[in-house]
């Protein structure tokens, strides 16, 4: 097995104080929900930043759990409200304690980042039913405007996760043969696209072939690449998005469904959501 470190090292006491004060805050949902109906939006990835700064204080692993869990049911909650007609009721679930919701129709401000958030996420969790609700409302995603989307490849990449979640190898190589082609014509790319999601589009390339001699090599590249993106600019250097390597752990976790081992141990790939 071989160990992979961080860039980061055992946050500090004011880290646990901001994850103190922000899971007191996020515990106040339903009220937030009562005064401001949008609140649900900013859910997912509130949630998906608790999950992480959970992790890197060394919580319980229920704990960390509890935190995707929370994620992905206000993702799936968020993705209700955003095609229902506005003002329509609607009941959702938040780790199993449901709630009636005016749903916000096209006011909605669930992104296509939530999404693949969430995506990633029912692959973590293993949750079938919430991965086949979110693939069925990806084309809606898709082409939604959001100044949080990072790259103009985005969706496609998206799509292409969906292809191969869905065993769809036709589908997987004809999108990501043009979507390599087209990366390389462009004069220069964007470090995300670089460092998180041409690694993960490469790991995709080999669960789809069933190729396991180059996965830990691959695994070991992406979260190389990872590490050194997050370390590179002290404004991310304590992101808590990049205190877990949420791309790369949905591919392993996917992975290992097929048949894929694991021989690479790091704290970007938490053992509790393994």
């Amino acid at each position: 097995m071989k160990i992979l470190p961080a860039h980061y090292s055992l946050p500090g006491p004011s880290v646990a104080e901001r994850y103190d004060r922000m899971a007191a805050d996020l515990g106040k949902w339903k009220s937030k929900l009562e005064t401001s109906p949008q609140a649900l939006s900013s859910f997912p990835s509130y949630a998906c930043q608790m999950a992480a700064l959970a992790h890197a204080l060394g919580k319980p692993a229920e704990e960390i759990r509890h935190w995707c869990r929370f994620a992905l049911d206000s993702g799936i909650a968020s993705l209700q409200s955003a095609f229902t007609p506005q003002g329509q009721a609607i009941e959702v679930s938040l780790s199993g304690d449901p709630v009636s919701l005016a749903a916000l129709g096209e006011q909605s401000q669930f992104a296509p980042t939530d999404w693949r958030a969430c995506f990633y996420l029912s692959l973590i969790l293993h949750d079938r039913e919430s991965r086949y609700f979110l693939i069925k409302n990806e084309a809606g995603m898709i082409g939604k405007k959001s100044p949080t989307v990072p790259h103009p490849w985005f969706g496609q990449i998206s799509s292409l996760l969906v292809h191969l979640t869905l065993d769809r190898k036709r589908e997987w190589e004809n999108g990501y043969d043009g979507l390599v082609e087209t990366l390389k014509n462009q004069p220069s790319l964007p470090p995300f696209v670089t460092a998180v999601e041409i690694p993960v589009l490469k790991l995709g390339e080999e669960i789809i072939h069933t190729s396991t001699e180059n996965w830990d090599s691959l695994i070991e590249q992406a979260l190389t690449a990872h590490s050194h993106f997050f370390a590179a600019d002290p404004t991310r250097a304590e992101d808590p998005y990049g205190f877990i390597a949420w791309g790369p752990l949905a591919m392993q976790d996917f992975a290992a469904t097929k048949g894929f081992g694991n021989g690479v141990e790091s704290p970007y790939l938490p053992a509790s959501l393994l």
